[in-house]
């Protein structure tokens, strides 16, 4: 298969948007996945776009990467919009 050995982005523009949110902080998925009470696996797929997360996790997410309240209310409608568009 053409595909063999090669990692196909499901999501490209939730893990650009992930990197994006995540740079400047001295942060790790290992990090965001322990103050979410998940395996650094699945963290590191949705910054890496190969899975989405899950609606229950977006919050959480949002605010594993510090981000205020306010913030994570748009942090969350983004991380939706991009579902729609993806």
């Amino acid at each position: 298969s053409p595909l063999m050995g090669k990692t196909v982005i499901m999501y490209p523009k939730l893990r650009r948007y992930l990197q994006n949110m995540k740079k400047n902080k001295q942060i790790t998925y290992v990090n965001i996945a322990n103050s979410m009470n998940l395996h650094t696996n699945v963290v590191t797929s949705w910054f890496c776009g190969l899975r989405f997360p899950r609606a229950s996790n977006i919050l959480p997410l949002a605010r594993a990467l510090g981000a205020t309240k306010d913030e994570q209310n748009q942090i969350a409608m983004d991380i939706l919009t991009i579902a729609t568009e993806e």
